[in-house]
This record gives structure tokens, sequence and C-alpha cells, in this order.
């Protein structure tokens, strides 16, 4: 393997790298503002964060989940479909 070689290597793996970080950030984003909007204060936080955890993923994969609205917009009408057929 030449240098030129090398350095494209170590480039492809910078952006996955950076490509995993945006996606790990946005997911955390993601979490916090289902877990703010779920707003459950009788629970222990970690087991919140693992509902909102899952909540969020559910999300994620549902027609909920649009580019046209805001992410928090989107979270509030997925939840609002939960709250609805009691399913929180």
């Amino acid at each position: 393997m030449n240098i030129d070689e090398l350095i494209q290597l170590q480039e492809s793996n910078y952006k996955k790298l950076e490509s995993r970080h945006k996606r790990l950030v946005e997911n955390s984003y993601g979490i916090f503002c289902m877990a703010m909007s779920i707003n459950d204060n009788d629970i222990e936080l970690d087991i919140w964060w693992d509902k909102a955890t899952r909540l969020y993923n559910e999300f994620v994969n549902s027609k909920f989940n649009k580019y046209d609205k805001s992410k928090l917009d989107c979270i509030n009408d997925f939840l609002s479909t939960k709250k609805t057929n009691n399913e929180l």
C-alpha cells in the first residue's frame, strides 16, 4: 500500500467516524427531547431515560418522523397519538 492509498484510507475512516458521531449527537438530542416530552417525574431517571430511548427508537421508524417539521413537533405528534391510544 502506498502513501496515497494510506491517506485515502485514513480520510475514509475519519469520514465514517465523523458520520457516526453526528448520528450519535442527533440521537442523543432526540432522546433528550423525548425524555423531556414524556416528563414522567414518578420514575427513576435511568428508567425514564430507557423509556425515552425505547420511544425515540420507535419514533424514528414511524410515520411521524418527518423532515418538513421540527424534530420536537414530530415527537410531540408521536407522543400525542401514543397518549390517545393509552400506549405510554
